[in-house]
C-alpha cells in the first residue's frame, strides 16, 4: 500500500500565512513532516521559496545535521524526477549556506554580521568548557580576594553563614549558581535586581500582590479541594454495604467545613485562622452491633488520618508565625540577598571584562549579545505617569524578518525566555505576516535543569485554536513507533497520573498515543503486556542516610533481576521475537535490541555493567565522567608530565611501572635500594644513580634506552604541536595498541583519540606549550571539571546498552527496561541553604543577628514548595519519555527492602490518583504502583500480601495492557542457584571430553583452516591508519634541522645566562625558533595589510593584534617587523594582499585525505578498499580561475648559499600532500607551489 499523510500531518505540510503549533506526540513522525513542510515550501510551483529564507532552529547539532541532511537527500530525489527544474538545483546549491542550525549557532551568525553594532572584536572565539570554568573560578577568587582584604561587615557576616566547610567554595558555587538563574532571562541584571524587591516589602498588602504569595494561597486552595475530595471517597466507602456507616454523620460534618474553608481562603493574614477552625469530630467507637468491614474503616481512617496531618502540615509550614513577623523576617533577610545579588552583579561584570580581554564568549553570550543587537527596551508612560517597558525590534531584527520567508522551531517545548525573545524578534508579524512554525511535545520537556521553559510552549497550546486562524494548533497523535500493546499502556498509566497541575498538561484523549504503525501479523512470542517488576530484599528499606555499598547492593540485586529477564527474551527457543526492519521479518531478540534506562548513569552503570557482564551478558554505558581517572589517560598525561619535568616522583614511577617501560615493584625497589635519600631528585635521582653505576646490568641498560628515549621526546616536544606530540609517544611506545588489546579495549582507544582532541582544543587557546597544557589539566581537576569517557558503542554491536532517559530522547528501541523505579526522586534544589526560582527568584533564611539562630523565611518555604511541585512534573514527564522509547515491549524494575510492606502502605494511601496523592510521590514506583494494582492481574499479588484490593468499581479493571510481579529475594536466589547448577553440569561434560575424538568433522576442517590462515595483506601493519604530514616528512627526512631564525646583520639577543649549561641553552634556544614559527604563522592568519606597505603601518597593525588579545605580549616580543615588511613587498606577499582583498585568499585550511597504502610505501601489498587517512594544515591558497597557487611559511635558518635547495629538498613530500588534498577536495588544479622563506627573504617556486 502506497504511504500516505494522516489528515493532521497534511495540515501540517499544506498550511501557510499563519502562526503555527504543532503538538507532536512522541513518535508521530514530526521530522519527516517537517522536512515534508520545508520541500513543500521550496517547491511550490506558485510561490517557490528559496531554502537559505528559512530559519529552521533545532535543539542540537546532530538534529540540525540530520535534519540537512534529509532535506538534501529529498531535493536530490526531486531533481532526479525532474532535472529540468532550475529552481530546485538552485536549492541543491543554496542548502550548504541554509539556516538550519542550533540556537547558538543562530545567534553566533547574528553577531558575525552585526558585531560592529556592540563593539565586539570580530576575531572572537567560543570558549572551551573547562577554559570558561577555570576561567570562572579565577575572577571569584580574585574577586573574593579583594572583599576579604577590605574586609567589610556585611560581607564577612554573608560569608559566616553561607561558607561552608574549610574553604569558600559554597560561597563561589551559591554566586555562580545565582548568576546562571540570571542568564535564563532576557535581562539578568533586572532579574537580579527584582529578587531583592521581594524584601524591601513594607507591609502584608504588598506581600499579598507578589506573585509568589498568589501561588502559596492558590496552592493551599487546590489541597483544601483535594481534600474535600478525599471526604468523598471516605464517605463513598461508608456508605457501601458493608461501609463504617456509623462515621457518616461526623464525617460529613468535617467535609463541610473545609468546603467552607476553602470558599474564604482568599488573603494570607485570613487564612491561618480559617485552618485552625477546621474542627475534626471524635471518632465513634465500634459497637458490638455494628456489622460493617473493620478493613474497610481502617482503610476510611487512614485516609481522614492523611488529611488530618495535610491541615496541620499547612499550618505549621506557612502560618506557624503571626503576618507581622513574616514581614519582619522578610525584612531582616533583606541584607543577605544584597550581599549575594551586589556581588553576583560584580562578578558578572568581572567575567565579562576578563572574556573580553581574552576575546572569548560563552553560551550565554552568545544569546545575550544576539539580543542587544535584535531588539531594545524602551519606556513609555500612560496619562498618569505610570512607566511601562515594552521591547522594539532593531533595524538588524527588521532585516532578518524580511529575509525569513518562515521561522521554524524544532522542540519548542524546550526553549527559555532568551531564546522567545531572539526568534520572536526576526519573525514578520509586526509586519502583517505571521510566519512562525513551532512544533514540540510539552509531555517531553525534560530540561528543567537547562532552564527550559515549558510554560512558554502551554501559553500558546491554551490560546492557540484547531479552527482556521493567524494563531492555529494541530495536534499529531498517532505514533509509528510502537506496537499498540506498548501504547495503550502507556496511555493506560498516564491517563492516572499526568495532570494539568502537575505535568503541566492533562492526558486526556486529545493527547493520548494512537497506534498509527501495523505490526506483520505473526505467531511467534511477540510485544505482551507492559511489566513492573518488584524484587522485595530482606530488611528493612533503607534510610538516604544509609552506607553507599548497601546502596549498591541494592542496584547490584536489581541488576540481577534485569539480568534474568534478559536471559529470557534472548533465549533461542523460547525468547521474544522482534521485527526486523531491515530484513523485513521477525528474528530471536538479540542483546543489541536491548536498552535499559536509568533516570541517573552515576551510581548506576557500573553495577548494573558489572553484574551483567558476570551473568555473561555483553553490556556498555556511556559515562559522564571520571575520563581523567582512566588508567590510560592518567599514564600519557603522567608521560607529558616527565616529558616536561622528570623530577616527579609519582608520574616518573607511574610511567615507570606501566606497559611503556614495564618495570615490576621489585625492579622500582632495585633502583630505589643503593640510592641515598640525601642525594636528593627522588626516583629520579635513582634512576640516573642507577643508569650510572649498572649500566652493564640488563635492567640499568633498560633504563638507558628509556633515558634515550625520553630525552629524545622532550627534545620534540620544543618544537612540535602538542596534539602531533601525544601522537609521536602513541606510535613509539605502542601504547595505543597496548590499551586496545585491554579489556574494554575499543573504549580506552576513543579515549586516548579524546585526550589528542582535547590537545588541538587547547593549542586553539590563548596558551601554548606543554607546561601549560599539563597545568591546564592540573586545574581542570582540582574544580572537578570532568569529562565523560568516550562513546564507542555501535548499534551493530550486539550488546546491551545502558543510558540515561535524557540521552535517550529521539530514540526508539525494540525492548526498554526502565531500571531503579524505585530511586528516590534528587529534591536537592529545593533543601539546599539558598534557594532558586526562575521565576520567583532567591529564597534565603532569617539569621538572627544576636541569637545567630536561623530560621526558613515564608518565602523561602514558598519557593521550595514551588520548586518541589515542578520537579516533580519534570519528573513525570521524563518517566513518559522513558516508556515511549520503546517500540515492542516495555519492561520497568523495581527493588526495595520489605517491598511487601512498602506495597500495602502506599495502596493505603491511595487516593484516585488525585493531587496530594501524586505529589506526595518520591519515586517513580510511587505512581506506578497504583496503577498496576488496579488491574485483576494484580489479585495474585494481594494473594501474597495477605490484603484485600483497596479499589472497588470502577476502579478495578478486568482487561488492562499491564501485569505486575512481585519476587521475593529467594526465588531470585533459587532461579539463580538452577542456572549454576546447569552450568556446572555443562562445564563436566566439556571437562570430561575426548581431546582425542573428532565430534564434528565439518567444525574440525574451519578450525584447521583458520590457525593455517596466512593473511595476504601483513605489510599493511607497518602503515597508521592516520597520520599527519609532519608524520609521513619525518618517514622521509630523518633529521630536520630546527634553529632559531635571526635577522640579517643582527646578533641574536639572548636570555639565557651563560651559567646554564650548552645542552639546556641550546634546548631553549629549539623551543625559541619553534615558538617563533608558530606566532609567525598566527600573524599571517590575521594580519591584513594594503598596498605599498609601509614599516610604520604594519608595526600599528602588529601592535593592534597585540590589543585584541590575537597576540600576547610575549609573542609580539619574538616578531622582527621587518620580516613581514620583506614579505609584503616581495611579488608574492604582493600577491597574497591582493587575493585577501579580492576574497581569494584561504588560509589555515584544514583538510583530511584518504590516500592508498601504495602511495605511502609502495612496497606494500594492500588491499584495494584500504585506505590511509592524512590531515593537515594548508597555510596560505590564492584561488584563481585556472587553479590554485599554494604557500607555505618557513621560518628555519638556512645557509644562505644552500638554502633554497635545502628548503626544497626538506619541504617537498609535505607541499605534494598539500596539493594532493587541495585538488582533491576543490577539483581545481594547483597550478604553482611556493615556499616563502623568512630567512632568505625570498619565495621559492617548487
Amino acid at each position: 500500500m502506497a504511504f500516505s499523510w494522516t489528515r493532521e500531518q497534511q495540515q501540517v505540510i499544506d498550511l501557510r500565512e499563519r502562526n503555527i503549533l504543532v503538538s507532536a506526540a512522541a513518535g508521530s513522525g514530526k521530522t519527516a513532516v517537517l522536512v515534508e513542510r520545508i520541500l513543500a515550501k521550496v517547491s511550490d510551483s506558485e510561490h517557490p521559496v528559496d531554502i537559505d529564507r528559512l530559519l529552521i532552529v533545532t535543539f542540537t547539532k546532530a538534529a540540525a545535521g540530520e535534519m540537512r541532511e534529509r532535506i538534501r537527500q529529498a531535493l536530490e530525489k526531486k531533481v532526479e524526477e525532474n532535472p529540468e527544474a532550475v529552481h530546485l538545483q538552485r536549492q541543491l546549491t543554496l542548502i550548504h549556506h541554509a539556516q538550519i542550525t542550533t540556537i547558538h549557532s543562530f545567534c553566533l551568525s547574528v553577531i558575525r554580521s552585526y558585531f560592529h553594532t556592540i563593539e565586539l572584536d570580530p576575531a572572537f572565539r567560543i570558549g572551551d568548557e573547562g577554559e570558561l570554568d577555570l576561567l570562572k573560578a579565577d575572577v571569584l577568587e580574585a574577586m573574593l580576594e579583594k572583599h576579604y582584604e577590605k574586609a567589610e561587615d556585611s560581607f564577612i557576616q554573608f560569608v559566616e553563614t553561607y561558607a561552608t566547610g574549610r574553604d569558600d567554595s559554597g560561597l563561589m558555587d551559591l554566586i555562580l549558581q545565582c548568576y546562571d538563574f540570571s542568564r535564563s532571562y532576557p535581562w539578568p541584571d533586572q532579574w537580579l535586581k527584582n529578587t531583592v524587591k521581594q524584601y524591601r516589602m513594607e507591609s502584608l498588602s504588598q506581600i499579598e500582590q507578589e506573585d509568589w504569595m498568589k501561588f502559596l494561597m492558590h496552592y493551599i486552595r487546590v489541597q483544601m479541594e483535594e481534600y474535600r475530595t478525599t471526604y468523598d471517597r471516605i464517605l463513598a466507602i461508608c456508605n457501601e454495604e458493608d461501609g463504617p456507616y456509623p462515621y457518616i454523620e461526623k464525617f460529613s460534618m468535617e467535609r463541610e467545613r473545609i468546603v467552607e474553608a476553602a470558599k474564604n481562603l482568599k488573603h494570607y493574614s485570613q487564612a491561618a485562622k480559617i485552618l485552625s477552625n477546621i474542627k475534626f469530630e471524635i471518632k465513634p467507637r465500634r459497637k458490638k452491633s455494628d456489622n460493617y468491614s473493620q478493613e474497610k474503616a481502617d482503610i476510611v481512617s487512614a485516609l481522614r488520618e492523611n488529611v488530618k496531618t495535610g491541615i496541620k502540615g499547612i499550618i505549621k509550614s506557612y502560618f506557624s508565625k503571626a503576618p507581622d513577623q513574616v514581614l519582619l523576617d522578610l525584612q531582616g533577610a533583606k541584607q543577605a540577598v544584597e550581599q549575594l545579588v551586589a556581588l553576583t552583579l560584580e562578578f558578572a561584570e568581572a567575567y565579562t571584562q576578563e572574556k573580553r580581554k581574552r576575546n572569548i564568549v560563552d553560551f550565554h553570550d552568545l544569546e545575550h549579545l544576539a539580543l542587544k543587537i535584535l531588539v531594545k527596551r524602551e519606556v513609555s508612560s500612560d496619562e498618569k505617569g505610570n512607566p511601562t517597558e515594552y521591547i522594539v525590534p532593531t533595524e538588524a531584527a527588521d532585516q532578518y524578518a524580511q529575509l525569513f520567508e518562515e521561522v521554524m522551531i524544532d522542540e519548542y517545548q524546550d526553549s527559555n525566555y532568551v531564546q522567545e525573545v531572539i526568534l520572536t524578534s526576526v519573525t514578520s508579524e509586526r509586519f502583517g505576516r505571521p510566519n512562525l512554525f513551532m512544533v514540540g511535545d510539552v509531555k517531553q520537556s525534560i530540561y528543567k535543569f537547562r532552564l527550559a521553559r515549558p510554560e512558554l510552549f502551554m501559553e500558546k497550546y491554551e490560546t492557540y485554536t484547531t479552527e482556521e486562524s493567524k494563531h492555529q494548533k494541530i495536534e499529531l497523535h498517532q505514533n509509528f513507533r510502537s506496537r499498540a500493546e506498548v501504547l495503550n499502556s502507556v496511555n493506560y498509566i498516564f491517563y492516572q497520573i499526568m495532570k494539568k497541575q502537575l505535568g503541566d498538561i492533562e492526558y486526556t484523549k486529545e493527547v493520548a498515543l494512537h497506534p498509527g504503525l501495523d505490526y506483520e501479523p505473526t505467531n511467534y512470542n511477540v510485544g505482551g503486556k507492559t511489566e513492573l517488576w518488584m524484587l522485595s530484599l530482606n530488611g528493612e528499606d533503607l534510610g538516604e542516610s544509609e552506607a553507599e555499598e548497601e546502596q549498591l547492593t541494592e542496584r547490584e540485586w536489581e541488576a540481577r533481576l534485569i539480568a534474568k529477564r534478559i536471559k529470557e527474551l534472548t533465549d533461542p527457543d523460547e525468547g521474544q521475537f522482534v521485527w526486523d526492519k531491515e530484513k523485513k521479518e521477525y528474528r530471536r531478540a538479540e542483546y543489541r535490541d536491548i536498552v535499559i534506562l536509568l533516570r541517573t548513569i552515576a551510581g548506576w552503570a557500573d553495577p548494573f555493567v558489572e553484574t551483567l557482564m558476570s551473568q555473561g551478558i555483553p553490556a556498555y554505558a556511556e559515562s559522564q565522567n571520571g575520563y581523567f581517572t582512566t588508567i590510560e589517560v592518567q599514564t600519557m598525561l603522567n608521560l607529558l608530565r616527565i616529558i616536561d619535568n622528570p623530577i616527579q616522583d609519582i608520574p616518573f614511577v607511574s610511567v615507570l611501572h606501566s606497559p611503556i617501560v614495564g618495570l615490576s615493584n621489585e625492579q622500582l625497589a632495585q633502583i630505589k635500594l643503593p640510592y641515598s635519600k640525601q642525594m636528593g631528585n627522588g626516583i629520579y635521582g635513582a634512576f640516573c644513580f642507577y643508569m650510572e653505576h649498572f649500566s652493564e646490568d640488563p635492567l640499568g641498560k633498560r633504563l638507558i634506552e628509556f633515558s634515550e628515549r625520553l630525552e629524545k621526546w622532550r627534545n620534540a616536544s620544543q618544537y612540535m604541536a602538542l596534539h602531533e606530540l601525544i601522537l609521536l609517544l602513541l606510535e613509539e611506545t605502542g601504547y595505543y595498541d597496548y590499551v586496545m588489546a585491554m579489556p574494554a579495549g575499543e573504549r580506552r582507544k576513543a579515549n586516548i583519540d579524546m585526550l589528542v582532541e582535547k590537545a588541538i582544543q587547547y593549542e586553539g587557546m590563548s596558551e601554548h606549550g606543554l607546561f601549560r597544557f599539563i597545568r591546564y589539566i592540573e586545574k581542570l581537576q582540582k574544580f572537578s571539571v570532568d569529562y565523560g569517557e568516550a562513546l564507542i558503542s555501535g548499534e551493530n554491536e550486539n550488546t546491551v546498552r545502558i543510558m540515561s532517559i535524557h540521552k535517550s530522547k529521539g530514540l526508539e528501541f525494540p525492548i526498554v527496561i526502565l531500571g531503579g523505579a524505585s530511586k528516590r526522586f534528587n529534591q536537592q534544589d529545593a533543601r539546599s541553604r539558598v534557594v532558586f526560582h526562575s521565576d520567583f527568584g532567591v529564597g534565603v533564611d532569617y539569621i538572627n543577628p544576636k541569637l545567630r539562630t536561623r530560621t526558613p523565611t515564608l518565602i523561602k518555604k514558598t519557593f521550595q514548595k514551588k520548586i518541589v511541585m515542578e520537579n516533580l512534573g519534570e519528573e513525570l514527564r521524563v518517566l513518559y519519555v522513558a516508556l515511549t522509547r520503546a517500540k515492542e515491549k516495555l519492561i520497568i524494575t523495581s527493588v526495595k527492602r520489605d517491598m511487601r510492606g512498602y506495597i500495602k502502605k502506599r495502596l493505603t494511601q491511595w487516593n484516585d490518583c488525585g493531587m496530594t496523592f501524586l505529589s506526595s510521590a518520591l519515586c517513580y514506583l510511587d505512581w506506578l504502583l497504583p496503577v498496576f494494582a488496579k488491574q485483576k492481574g494484580f489479585s495474585e499479588i494481594y494473594k501474597q500480601l495477605e490484603m484485600s484490593a483497596p479499589f472497588t468499581n470502577p476502579y478495578w479493571h478486568d482487561l488492562s495492557p499491564i501485569e505486575a510481579t512481585l519476587l521475593e529475594q529467594d526465588e531470585l536466589l533459587l532461579s539463580a542457584a538452577r542456572e549454576e547448577a546447569a552450568y556446572a553440569i555443562s562445564k563436566a561434560v566439556l571437562e570430561q571430553w575426548d581431546s582425542n575424538c573428532c565430534y564434528d568433522e565439518e567444525a574440525a576442517k574451519q578450525i584447521q583452516y583458520q590457525f593455517n590462515f596466512d593473511y595476504h595483506y601483513s605489510d599493511m601493519e607497518k602503515i597508521q591508519a592516520k597520520t599527519s604530514v609532519s608524520q609521513l616528512k619525518r618517514l622521509h627526512l630523518q633529521q630536520e634541522e630546527v634553529t632559531l631564525l635571526v635577522p640579517e646583520g643582527e646578533e641574536q639577543e639572548s636570555h639565557i645566562q651563560e651559567t646554564i649549561p650548552r645542552f639546556l641553552r641550546q634546548e631553549e634556544k629549539t623551543k625559541q625558533a619553534a615558538w617563533r614559527g608558530t606566532v609567525y604563522h598566527k600573524v599571517l592568519q590575521h594580519l591584513h595589510p594594503t598596498l605599498p606597505v609601509q614599516k610604520k603601518t604594519l608595526e600599528q597593525d602588529l601592535n593592534q593584534l597585540m590589543q585584541t588579545g590575537i597576540l600576547t605580549k610575549e609573542e609580539r616580543t619574538v616578531i622582527w617587523d621587518m620580516d613581514f615588511v620583506n614579505f609584503y613587498r616581495d611579488e608574492l606577499g604582493k600577491q597574497v594582499i591582493k587575493a585577501q582583498q579580492q576574497g581569494t585568499l584561504k588560509t589555515e585550511q584544514q583538510f583530511i585525505i584518504g590516500v592508498t597504502p601504495q602511495e605511502l610505501e609502495p612496497n606494500v601489498h594492500g588491499g584495494e578498499n584500504d585506505w590511509v587517512m592524512i590531515q593537515g594544515v594548508i597555510d596560505a591558497a590564492i584561488e584563481e580561475e585556472d587553479g590554485w597557487i599554494l604557500i607555505d611559511y618557513k621560518t628555519d635558518r638556512v645557509d644562505p648559499e644552500k638554502g633554497v635547495e635545502q628548503l626544497k629538498q626538506r619541504y617537498q613530500i609535505q607541499l605534494d600532500y598539500y596539493k594532493q588534498a587541495l585538488e582533491r577536495l576543490s577539483q581545481k588544479p594547483v597550478k604553482q607551489q611556493w615556499i616563502y622563506s623568512f630567512a632568505l627573504k625570498e619565495g621559492i617556486l617548487l
